[in-house]
């Protein structure tokens, strides 16, 4: 299964450099969309500066970041532990190595066919639903992994991993697409970055005190569904209050820019 889904993937990867445009096809097409050109990136590579620039454009929606953050954050740890930990929840679970084996394969297997098959079609989806939507069914999977996951059933299990693997590709999609939102086009990856960096922060030590806690407990089952319950209950709640709040304070009708960015593009008007 892993070897056709590097296939796949190695097909895509040609596909796509093939069929995507290049960094200068794309500000042609936008200068010709706009009238005006867009932004260019900085020639030279200044990370520090690079990092600066795009906490001061995190900075001028702080709270709708902060709001993402947190539910992105809680709703990581439950998918992150179940992959952390499936081989041995398996064998605990079913009662044999050989079921914690069979466990990490199913994990293995699907994020393939996900990876195959969904993700690619996931951008449409996203496109056509718009993001309250996806945030919607992000917490929506959180409920079905929560659902299912205590259960000693193979078809339960193999519910709760399509729902953990959906949810951490399209939580990868959700973020991207909500820069489009929040960030110049010019400093877009950047801003991305730093603010994968400050999630990751947030979400490390929340996943290891479950996984702590894991291994003080007695072992069996419940070391592991007790972390899991806590995580998914808190997850689903994080992302339903997100999609309130995403709800009653829209994002931006355009990206934010920076003062230097305002100055580029207005000395296009002389």
């Amino acid at each position: 299964v892993m070897l056709f889904y590097v296939g796949v993937v190695t097909l895509c990867t040609y596909v796509c450099w093939r069929l995507v445009p290049t960094q200068q096809e794309y500000y042609e097409t936008a200068k010709a969309a706009l009238g005006i050109p867009l932004p260019k990136p900085p020639k030279t590579l200044a990370p520090c500066q690079m990092c600066a620039r795009a906490c001061d454009v995190l900075r001028i929606h702080r709270l709708d970041h902060v709001a993402s953050g947190l539910a992105l954050g809680i709703g990581f740890c439950f998918p992150g532990f179940y992959a952390s930990l499936a081989g041995s929840y398996g064998e605990v679970l079913f009662g044999t190595k050989g079921d914690g084996t069979r466990m990490a394969e199913l994990y293995v297997s699907v994020n393939a066919i996900v990876g195959a098959t969904i993700a690619p079609l996931s951008g449409t989806l996203a496109d056509i639903f718009g993001l309250k939507a996806f945030m919607i069914f992000l917490g929506v999977l959180q409920f079905v992994g929560l659902a299912t996951c205590g259960l000693a059933s193979w078809p339960a299990q193999t519910i709760c991993t399509t729902a953990m693997v959906l949810w951490s590709t399209l939580m990868n999609l959700f973020i991207s697409r909500y820069f489009l939102l929040y960030s110049p086009p010019n400093r877009f990856g950047t801003v991305q970055g730093v603010y994968v960096v400050f999630l990751m922060l947030f979400a490390a030590p929340v996943n290891g005190a479950g996984l702590g806690a894991t291994a003080m407990m007695p072992v069996g089952p419940d070391a592991y569904r007790i972390p899991m319950y806590f995580y998914g209950a808190f997850g689903t709640l994080g992302l339903a209050l997100y999609a309130i709040y995403f709800h009653l304070h829209p994002p931006p009708e355009s990206p934010p820019l920076l003062p230097e960015d305002e100055r580029e593009l207005a000395g296009n008007f002389g």
